[in-house]
């Protein structure tokens, strides 16, 4: 009996052009880091110390562990230096961002349904961010009103998609068994992964709904389907 749907955002309840987006967001966050390094060489460091945390899998090792110990490693700069500038920049400059990102319709609608039918909400973003981000981009998603039950950020979590110890973190984080859970979700490998632990699954189709599927939904379709579906469960 499903008790808890988990939700992504990016491409699911908020649409950006991730390309855009990621250039934008380096280009402002870059320079915060003068006169410590060149901003070339801080995007550089941030792409690569990213795919070091997506790679992480030790368990005793946050995400914002693996990712600073990384980049603080790799430029020569002391923790007690890089991440007051990380954090003054997701506080202050990151909302301006916003615009690049935009409510997806019908996004909203679909979590109210589940919050109407009595199930909780968790959000299965990737956790590549600080919670301070992440509650800015419920806000881009327009649920930042609504009760969120678990948000996943780069201080609490362990592990990135695609790996399957994402969810089987999440679940702990959130009491909850796979059988309790629906993932909605629009990537095929990072969201429809969770399937493999018995996650229910609903594959937000962005693409050809005739391609191969490296995991297959046990639904798919639009948003509009999602709240269909909430309301039958």
């Amino acid at each position: 009996m499903i008790k808890t749907v988990l939700f992504d955002l990016d491409g699911t309840l908020s649409t950006m052009e991730e390309k855009d987006f990621s250039s934008n967001y380096l280009k402002l966050l870059a320079p915060k880091f003068n006169p410590f390094i060149e901003p070339e060489q801080v995007i550089k460091q941030i792409i690569t110390s990213t795919e070091v945390m997506k790679n992480n899998l030790d368990v005793n090792v946050t995400n914002m562990q693996a990712f600073m110990n990384d980049f603080n490693q790799s430029l020569g700069l002391a923790e007690f230096i890089t991440w007051p500038i990380f954090m003054e920049f997701y506080q202050y400059t990151f909302p301006e961002l916003k615009d690049l990102a935009k409510p997806e319709p019908g996004g909203r609608e679909a979590v109210e349904a589940a919050l109407e039918k009595g199930l909780d909400i968790s959000i299965a973003s990737n956790a590549v961010l600080p919670r301070i981000a992440m509650q800015e981009r419920l806000r881009w998603a327009a649920i930042d009103h609504l009760p969120v039950s678990y948000l996943p950020s780069i201080e609490e979590m362990h592990f990135c998609k695609p790996q399957i110890e994402f969810f089987q973190e999440l679940l702990e984080k959130t009491g909850r068994k796979p059988e309790d859970c629906l993932m909605v979700g629009d990537d095929p490998m990072e969201d429809m992964i969770a399937g493999k632990l018995g996650i229910k699954t609903f594959l937000i189709e962005r693409g050809d709904p005739q391609a191969s599927l490296p995991f297959k939904p046990d639904y798919r379709g639009t948003l509009e389907d999602v709240k269909e579906l909430i309301i039958s469960l």
